[in-house]
């Protein structure tokens, strides 16, 4: 049980941040006249919400399977946020490696 409390802790911490940094990226994308793709950082965090949804329903029914569909759905979930993100904050970067 204490494996599934910090699983969940873990997803709704992620799922924050993610709120977070879509919220920021979507001012900063109206400042910088960017496309919307801020959008997909709340798909990804319904995804991890999903996930954590999953991964509590396979320990009351007991079937692996399921585990292993919540965890590629957060690793997914990760490697879409990243490349979302980046399409925002790689300027931070740039400036960051330019001194």
């Amino acid at each position: 049980m204490n494996y599934l409390q910090g699983i969940v802790y873990f997803d709704i911490s992620v799922m924050v941040f993610m709120l977070v940094l879509a919220y920021l990226s979507g001012k900063l994308g109206e400042a910088l006249k960017i496309p919307p793709y801020y959008k997909i950082l709340y798909g990804t965090a319904f995804m991890v919400f999903f996930a954590s949804f999953l991964e509590s329903f396979a320990h009351v029914t007991d079937y692996p399977l399921i585990i292993r569909i919540s965890l590629i759905l957060r690793v997914l979930a990760g490697f879409i946020a990243c490349g979302i993100v980046l399409r925002y904050w790689v300027w931070v970067f740039n400036e960051f490696f330019k001194h």
